[in-house]
């Protein structure tokens, strides 16, 4: 089955930051593989100027919110939704703990058709910022998806701190 609609960068490890005083967002897409390109700021020959920091929180924001809404609009498979589910739950259980700067949870996955959310849990903000690449980078459904994740600065980042990794699977 191919992937449809995908909205997850192709073969490339994409990190962007934005900084604006205190704020802060990070996303990271990762695809099992390829080199690291900043995502607002790749040098191409017709590259767009780069969008302040507002715009670019603004446009990741949207690219969660279409991605997310696209999962769940999605139907299950009943074949193949629970045991990649399961596979994805083992897979970032299983990630060394020397390979995390800082410990988290996996509080639930929900698998439909082609897309897969897992929600994460850290104790803080600041911890999800120091494990989050990976976490990303975890080799899942047989290196099969694509992942993206953004974390939003909350207002207090000692406190815990949840964030969705979504997964756009290719199948066969």
């Amino acid at each position: 089955m191919q992937n449809r609609g995908s909205r997850f960068v192709p073969l490339a490890c994409v990190i962007a930051g934005v900084v604006a005083g205190a704020s802060v967002s990070l996303l990271l897409s990762h695809t099992g593989g390829g080199a690291s390109v900043p995502r607002a700021h790749a040098a191409t020959p017709h590259a767009r100027a780069p969008r302040d920091a507002t715009q670019e929180r603004a446009h990741l924001a949207g690219e969660r919110r279409r991605a997310l809404a696209a999962h769940a609009a999605e139907p299950v498979d009943a074949s193949w939704a629970p045991a990649a589910a399961r596979t994805i739950a083992r897979d970032l259980r299983a990630i060394p703990p020397a390979a995390l700067r800082a410990p988290f949870r996996v509080a639930g996955v929900d698998c439909r058709t082609t897309r897969c959310v897992a929600t994460l849990e850290w104790p803080s903000y600041d911890a999800a910022r120091e494990s989050f690449r990976a976490v990303i980078q975890q080799r899942s459904v047989q290196n099969r998806c694509s992942t993206f994740m953004l974390l939003d600065e909350p207002s207090d980042t000692t406190s815990a701190y949840e964030s969705e990794l979504l997964f756009d699977c290719h199948r066969d």
